[in-house]
């Protein structure tokens, strides 16, 4: 809208905007490629608080991944089950989901929302760094549950939600 078009993302007011992301692998020789994560954001948002924070908002969804692993194929259905972030200093802080949605399946509760503090932008790409654990991937492979991802913010074409 003709709105949108005078806001600078990098000065935001309070609200929520759409914006354009993609989780990117954070493994150097993938790093052109998306995290199987992505297949799991349903939704995205960026929220601004009354005190000028921004937070990048994400509601998962179940995710399907086919492996080949020593030759042979595996398809399994699964959830993220943890999503931690590495704050300004690189430590890594563990965040509560916001919301859970059950597997009709199995009954079983996983994460559906999150909000991760995000620094205020100052480019166009803004990239951060989170770590996820998904139970299904550690189960076809011992620590192939716990990753690195880079969620990918683009602001060049945002606007109020």
């Amino acid at each position: 809208s003709l709105r949108d078009n005078y806001l600078d993302y990098k000065n935001l007011p309070q609200g929520e905007y759409n914006v354009k992301m993609t989780i990117m692998n954070a493994k150097k020789k993938k790093a052109h490629l998306p995290s199987m994560m992505n297949d799991a954001v349903a939704d995205t948002r960026v929220v601004v608080d009354s005190h000028g924070d921004y937070y990048l908002h994400i509601t998962m969804k179940k995710i399907k991944h086919t492996a080949i692993l020593g030759g042979k194929k595996f398809t399994k259905e699964g959830y993220l089950d943890k999503l931690s972030y590495y704050d300004k200093d690189g430590v890594l802080i563990n965040l509560k989901p916001i919301s859970f949605q059950i597997d009709a399946e199995t009954g079983t509760e996983h994460p559906k929302e999150f909000s991760i503090p995000i620094n205020r932008p100052t480019q166009e790409i803004q990239k951060i760094r989170i770590q996820i654990f998904a139970q299904v991937m550690e189960d076809l492979k011992k620590g192939m549950g716990t990753q690195d991802a880079i969620p990918t913010i683009n602001w060049s074409d945002f606007s109020v939600r």
